[in-house]
Parts: C-alpha cells; structure tokens; sequence
C-alpha cells in the first residue's frame, strides 16, 4: 500500500508539458503557462505572477561566443547587468541585486546564467525572482528568462533542459568586442515584466 501511495505521488507531481517549436527553437512548457502575443522575436508564457520569456537577436555578424568568456568578462557583465536594470528601474525606487552570474555547461553548449532578484514586495505585493540563460549559436543571440514570485528551485525551470536551437555552433572570428550587448535584451525584459506586474496590480 505504501509503494502505491508513493507512486501516485509522483505521478501527481509531474507537470503536464506541451511542445512549442518554430524556425529558431523548440521546447517543452509546462502546461499552466498560456502563451501571451508580445512582439517579433519575443517570446512569453505566462501564469499568474511567474513567466517564462525568449527573446533572439542577431549574431551572424557579432559572432559573440560565451565559451570565450573570461572571469573579468563575467565580472563587467554582471556590473552592467546591474548598472542598467537599477537605472532602468530608479524611478521605482528598485535596486536589483545580482546573486550570480557564471558560466555552465548545458547539454553540449556552453551558455551564461545569472539570477536577478527585485526586492519589490512595497510596490507589487510579492518580491521578483529571476533565471537568465543566455545562448550563443552562429546566427543567433538566444535568452530565455524565467520569472517568478518565489525564490526558484533548479526543478522549476527544468524545462530549460530540453530546449533546442536550430542552429550551428560559433565560429569565432575575433575576440568580443561589445561584450555588454548580449544581456541587453534580458535587461530590457526584466524591466518590462516588472512594469507589467505594477500594471497588473493597479
């Protein structure tokens, strides 16, 4: 009886997932996401206060190769993520910290991860908790955001795992020289999706 308690559990406790796939990527959501029209290129999936945002740009002539990235690299992105989401977000009153910011292996790429926290409880009613991962392919600059109003666990955004670009790998042709143009779009997401939730609020 006891195993058969145990394995119903478990079943109750995976999520439901539905594939999404279109000319640059696919991946599985989890299936209390509801897709949301934002604009070219953005991508988003929402559920309630959490969600799950793509966004691609242009690399064919950058070439910008995460793998390439140093510790001093990382260092600059992580001021500049902060710098810009803080001046972003002063007229809230906001200041963005930057838990962690590093390289990882996933699947067979190297990509950036860095994690975002909004101490917005005053303004919104629930603190901001952000994923970043960012992706560097031949042609494209790919970041997938996942958002949320609880601190996040490596399960819930699990589905990262079995994302897939239509693409090559880099072929680096010269060291990076705007290092700080691959976070600008998550910059500008985070910014959005905390405007939004004041909006939202009201």
């Amino acid at each position: 009886m006891k195993k058969i308690f145990i394995i119903l559990l478990l079943v109750l406790s995976i999520t439901n997932i539905k594939a999404y796939e279109n000319d640059y990527f696919k991946i599985d959501i989890p299936s209390d996401f509801k897709k949301e029209q934002v604009e070219d290129n953005i991508y988003k999936w929402t559920n309630n206060n959490k969600y799950i945002a793509i966004t691609i740009a242009d690399n064919s002539n950058l070439k910008y190769d995460i793998s390439s990235y140093t510790d001093t690299d990382i260092e600059k992105q992580k001021e500049y993520l902060m710098k810009n989401l803080n001046t972003g977000l002063e007229d809230y009153k906001v200041n963005v910290e930057v838990p962690y910011i590093k390289k990882i292996d996933l699947n067979d790429k190297t990509i950036l991860r860095y994690s975002l926290y909004y101490p917005t409880k005053e303004s919104t009613g629930y603190d901001i908790y952000q994923i970043g991962n960012v992706f560097t392919t031949k042609n494209y600059i790919i970041t997938i955001i996942y958002s949320s109003d609880n601190e996040i666990n490596d399960s819930e955004y699990s589905f990262i795992n079995n994302f897939e670009i239509k693409d090559d790998k880099v072929i680096s042709i010269d060291r990076i020289k705007y290092i700080y143009y691959i976070v600008a779009i998550g910059i500008i997401l985070g910014v959005i999706g905390y405007i939004l939730s004041l909006k939202k609020r009201k």
